[in-house]
């Protein structure tokens, strides 16, 4: 992944609780088929195992007019974040990394394989 392709995906800067990266701020607010949109989401946390199977890995459908935000983050925001969606409810779309974030050095992996994964043109608006 180049470099600008690699500032787009974070933003600037913007990783951690309660920021959220550009360009999953800026395809989240679209209009998609919300059932084919958890399919995808939920093929997505599939194939990575069982542990995923908590509410912190739920598919959540981005609400119009309120902000997007995304946690990633290690095994220890697992446990934060359904408190953290359900205390943001009224005020944030909360989305969680579709599995354990692990060390830094696995971001760009990751990220990717989310970006390609629910960004695909196959989703109507993708």
């Amino acid at each position: 992944m180049d470099r600008k392709k690699f500032i787009k995906i974070i933003g600037f800067g913007a990783l951690g609780l309660g920021l959220t990266p550009i360009t999953f701020a800026k395809n989240a607010t679209k209009k998609c088929n919300e059932k084919l949109c958890k399919l995808t989401w939920d093929t997505l946390c599939g194939n990575i195992g069982e542990v995923y199977k908590t509410d912190a890995f739920a598919y959540i459908h981005p609400k119009k007019g309120i902000p997007n935000v995304f946690i990633y983050g290690d095994s220890i925001s697992i446990k934060y974040s359904s408190k953290v969606r359900e205390v943001l409810s009224e005020n944030a779309t909360v989305i969680r990394l579709f599995k354990n974030g692990g060390s830094s050095h696995d971001f760009i992996q990751n990220m990717t394989m989310l970006e390609e994964t629910m960004f695909h043109p196959g989703l109507e608006n993708g």
